[in-house]
């Protein structure tokens, strides 16, 4: 969809949700999920991967489906983890606008609402960064590890998962995308990208 053309009523929304054992907060985000794109006016499907749960998530993501088709489950085999249960999500998307998240709900619904605003107003690309993590530090520490190393190997640029500078809370940029075939650049693509704090 041209960036010209995008207006949240005449799209679908596609998310994706990545899900191993949390049947309890399911229900909430469900709620949550579904009255935040009610109120974006949009088309939607949420899109949940089980990956491998054993507690029941399965079964209550079936369930959810049967009284809502928007809502649809995907069933992984065995747990995969997350990036994969988020490619076999993103393999079955049909919208004209993807979003993941995480089924947690440390990361708020209700941020949809501005990511797909921004994505409405022509950015390509819109992420949020956390200012600050829950876990336990050893994990935190992990995280900050894969980050560094995934954006020393990407050819793209990758944001870590760290503050922005607070001049910056609404930050907008062009990224450039270069297509390499045996080390050669056949094509660039440049993108629109948006940086929610």
């Amino acid at each position: 969809m041209a960036a010209a053309d995008r207006h949240l009523g005449d799209a679908l929304v596609s998310v994706v949700v990545p899900v191993f054992d949390e049947v309890e907060v399911l229900p909430e985000l469900r709620q949550r999920l579904v009255a935040v794109l009610e109120e974006a006016h949009a088309r939607f499907e949420v899109i949940f991967v089980d990956d491998g749960s054993r507690d029941g998530s399965g079964p209550l993501l079936d369930q959810m489906n049967d009284e809502d088709a928007r809502l649809k489950c995907v069933h992984l085999s065995r747990n995969f983890g997350h990036q994969a249960a988020v490619t076999a999500g993103l393999q079955h998307v049909s919208g004209d606008v993807a979003c993941v998240m995480d089924a947690d709900l440390q990361d708020p619904p209700e941020v949809l609402l501005r990511l797909l605003a921004e994505w409405e107003k022509g950015s390509d690309v819109v992420y949020a960064v956390r200012r600050g993590r829950k876990e336990h530090w050893a994990k935190v520490a992990l995280y900050e590890l894969f980050y560094r190393l995934l954006a020393r190997l990407a050819s793209v640029p990758m944001p870590l998962d760290a503050p922005i500078e607070p001049a910056a809370q609404l930050a907008r940029a062009r990224a450039t995308t270069s297509v390499l075939v045996d080390g050669a650049a056949v094509a660039s693509v440049a993108y629109s990208t948006f940086v929610m704090p």
